[in-house]
C-alpha cells in the first residue's frame, strides 16, 4: 500500500498551489493533496471537508 500510495502522489508533482483545491495538475493546497490520493486510492472521499 504504501508504494501505491507514494507513486500516487509523485503525479501530483507539479501541481500549482490553489487554495481549497485538490485536482491533480490544476491545483490543490495541503490538505488537496491528501484528499486527491485518497480518491485516487479509494474512491469517493468518505465525508465532505470543511472550507
Amino acid at each position: 500500500m504504501r508504494a501505491l500510495v507514494l507513486a500516487e502522489a509523485r503525479l501530483w508533482i507539479g501541481t500549482p498551489y490553489r487554495h481549497q483545491a485538490s485536482v491533480r495538475g490544476a491545483g490543490c493546497d495541503c490538505l488537496g493533496l491528501i484528499r486527491g490520493v485518497w480518491r485516487a486510492l479509494y474512491g469517493a472521499e468518505p465525508e465532505q471537508a470543511p472550507p
